[in-house]
């Protein structure tokens, strides 16, 4: 992990969830969620994307771009990962050989991949690739990734990656926060939340969704530790 990344404080910034996990007042799309209230999630045997593979595809889903949006996506996919000069393997490769795979994963807020204009070089501590952004680029997650392969997952609310009308990248490394330690449990976190949110908190629910639903509305009753929350 590079010194960046490990330096990071941990957060996971979502959506709150209807009868399960309300949004702390004073956070509008996103709130910050401390990571050790999250249920726990063995993300070994999500590497291969089987689990991803079994579920029916949903539309609209995080793979496609904005309907109407003008602006151009960068696709998800092997030959957009050639373009950034990255060989990646794991879930986040897994994914980007079948693209396809990603419209299994809906997203409440319309959220959607996207590899942006380049990645984000942290020196002898490997690169940042971009892999999510927020519909109204308020929030933005990134893979963190060096030579020994792909590692955590960090959020922020800059476009690292983008090159922006002046014609220099956003650059700003402040305020990032890690909010996965694999790109397979961010992928799992974001596609059960999601579907956690669509069925409104309603019962009962089967599993996995029960458990994950339980775990947070414990966590959801006890008062908050952390003062940013």
């Amino acid at each position: 992990m590079s010194r960046l990344v490990d330096a990071a404080p941990r957060a996971w910034w979502s959506f709150g969830l209807p009868g399960i996990r309300p949004a702390p007042a004073g956070f509008s799309t996103y709130a910050r969620f401390r990571y050790e209230d999250l249920p726990p999630v063995d993300a070994g045997p999500l590497e291969d994307l089987s689990w991803l593979r079994a579920l029916p595809p949903k539309n609209p889903s995080v793979l496609s771009g904005l309907e109407g949006d003008p602006t151009p996506v960068r696709a998800f996919d092997i030959a957009g990962l050639d373009a950034l000069g990255m060989s990646v393997g794991g879930a986040f490769g897994a994914l980007a050989a079948a693209p396809d795979l990603a419209r299994r994963v809906r997203s409440p807020t319309a959220c959607y991949l996207d590899l942006a204009d380049t990645v984000v070089a942290l020196g002898d501590d490997g690169v940042l690739v971009h892999v999510l952004s927020d519909q109204q680029w308020g929030r933005h997650w990134l893979l963190h990734v060096d030579e020994g392969g792909e590692g955590a997952v960090v959020t922020t609310d800059e476009p690292l990656g983008f090159v922006l009308d002046e014609g220099e990248p956003a650059a700003s490394l402040d305020g990032i926060e890690v909010c996965a330690p694999s790109f397979a449990e961010f992928l799992y976190r974001i596609w059960i939340e999601g579907e956690l949110f669509w069925s409104g908190g309603r019962g009962p629910l089967p599993e996995p969704f029960d458990s994950y639903a339980r775990h947070c509305r414990v966590r959801a009753a006890q008062p908050p530790s952390d003062p940013q929350r």
